[in-house]
């Protein structure tokens, strides 16, 4: 229906139709743009899918840049004689490959001390004065008052070698507990340089029963001892029975007494899933970019998918990819006079189309040779190869912003692309929104003149009107006359 309707009032010609016609015909350029608009957002989606898998191979590379991927090592113990499980280990990629045999002798103790029995536990000791703790080189004094039973004087001696610790910011060494109504004292750190001292002037320790009459120790439920181990047949001494200074790189844990053999080896499982995880990154976009430099346009497409086919035929942003790529794969590393390339290490181009797709085959096999040989220098080549990777990926889909020649753009070139795209499109948009606009004053000024000519038609019919009533008004005057001449 015309937006302008003057039709038929006096002419009976629908202007409004005419004007709207007249529009539309002037507004054909839009349908082209817009079709242009749509092709724009379409290769804008696909070069923001080709960012993805630039984003996701970047993310794969993470695990190559660290050389404890490559250098992890595995700690196994196996007990001796049927013996216990007698430690436990854990292995860093410090860690030297080799066996060695452990037998655990005795293990690290701490002190413990513990006194007379009560009858009560919450009546009121009676004593007051105080007495000193000691352990290493930590000594704290504890003050005692009479109204404190067995269990409040326990956690007042807590609480006091609590604060003490605090201010020294060291971890508690000794702990007081009140165990079938007896106290009890109880080293926290074991080894035989750190026994419990007492100084007890004013004699409540030996009230309590802790301290005979000669001052020692009445009842001493454990003595501080060193853990006694021999490493290959050597006996060495530990103050913990967490021993992280024996063998390089190796933590032990010292459980029972027995024997038991440490066997420390490579561990390339993280590794090898690392390099097939990259390999899968890899070729997942460089499916993707052989596909869309080959593909055809699809005539009259009906879904989105079929709009976007084609677009990326022989792309250059795409081939510069696709060949940057398989030069980074390609290039060597030389490592002092190492010369090590992908293929030592297992990682060949797929020859499956004459290694046309430029995609990866990774061969486990020869990559765990060259890790049992070498592992460092296959963390170095992969490092390097990662770094340039990565920098690669950052070179085509990095959302930071760089400044050339003061103007600030996208680091990333798919990126650039984008915003190119969107630029086009906003060009496009203010040729849609210019040509509106002309198109507006333009219908009005029609609808104006149109009026106008509508307005003029009908005083013109008006003034036939009466001069048509004038004439007949004359023709009958004079007619009359003659009729009364001739009488």
């Amino acid at each position: 229906m015309a937006d302008f309707q003057i039709s038929g009032l006096s002419s009976g010609i629908d202007w409004g139709s005419i004007i709207d016609k007249l529009v539309e015909n002037r507004r054909k350029p839009e349908e082209a743009w817009k079709k242009e608009q749509q092709k724009l957002a379409d290769k804008e989606n696909l070069y923001n899918e080709l960012a993805v898998y630039f984003k996701d191979l970047k993310d794969s590379l993470s695990s190559l840049r660290y050389e404890s991927t490559f250098l992890k090592k595995e700690a196994t113990v196996s007990p001796v004689g049927g013996s216990s499980v007698a430690l436990s280990a854990e292995a860093s990629p410090l860690a030297g490959i080799g066996r060695s045999q452990i037998e655990v002798v005795s293990l690290a103790q701490a002190h413990r001390v513990a006194g007379s029995r009560f009858q009560n536990p919450e009546t009121a000791l009676g004593k007051s004065g105080s007495f000193s703790l000691s352990i290493g080189d930590f000594s704290v004094k504890i003050p005692v008052s009479p109204d404190q039973s067995l269990s409040s004087l326990a956690e007042g001696i807590n609480q006091a070698i609590g604060k003490e610790a605090a201010a020294r910011e060291v971890s508690v060494p000794i702990r007081a507990l009140v165990l079938d109504n007896t106290l009890i004292l109880k080293g926290e750190t074991s080894g035989k340089d750190f026994g419990i001292h007492v100084q007890d002037s004013d004699g409540i320790l030996k009230d309590l029963g802790l301290l005979d009459e000669a001052g020692d120790f009445a009842k001493v439920l454990q003595e501080p001892a060193d853990a006694v181990l021999r490493v290959d047949g050597l006996e060495v001494k530990r103050s913990s029975n967490t021993i992280g200074d024996l063998l390089q790189g190796v933590s032990l844990e010292l459980r029972s007494p027995g024997t038991a053999t440490l066997d420390v080896t490579l561990d390339a499982k993280e590794a090898v899933d690392s390099v097939k995880s990259v390999v899968e990154a890899y070729n997942a976009a460089l499916d993707w970019i052989n596909k869309r430099l080959v593909e055809e346009t699809v005539e009259n497409p009906q879904s989105a998918l079929e709009r976007q086919r084609g677009l990326l035929r022989g792309d250059s942003l795409l081939w510069t990819a696709k060949q940057s790529m398989r030069e980074i794969v390609m290039q060597s590393t030389v490592l002092g006079n190492t010369d090590l390339t992908f293929t030592r290490l297992g990682i060949r181009t797929d020859s499956s189309d004459f290694g046309k797709s430029g995609k990866l085959q990774f061969d486990e096999s020869a990559f765990m040779e060259s890790m049992k040989t070498d592992p460092n220098a296959v963390a170095d080549t992969l490092k390097t190869f990662a770094s340039r990777l990565i920098s690669f990926c950052e070179g085509m889909a990095s959302s930071s912003r760089i400044d050339v020649g003061g103007v600030s753009a996208k680091k990333g070139r798919i990126l650039q692309q984008i915003d190119t795209l969107e630029r086009q499109s906003g060009q496009l948009d203010k040729r849609i929104q210019d040509l509106e606009v002309r198109l507006a004053l333009q219908k009005a000024s029609l609808e104006t003149l149109y009026s106008n000519m509508e307005a003029n038609l009908a005083k013109l019919t008006r003034q036939s009107g009466m001069l048509s009533i004038f004439s007949s008004g004359l023709s009958s005057s004079f007619g009359t006359s003659k009729s009364d001449s001739s009488d």
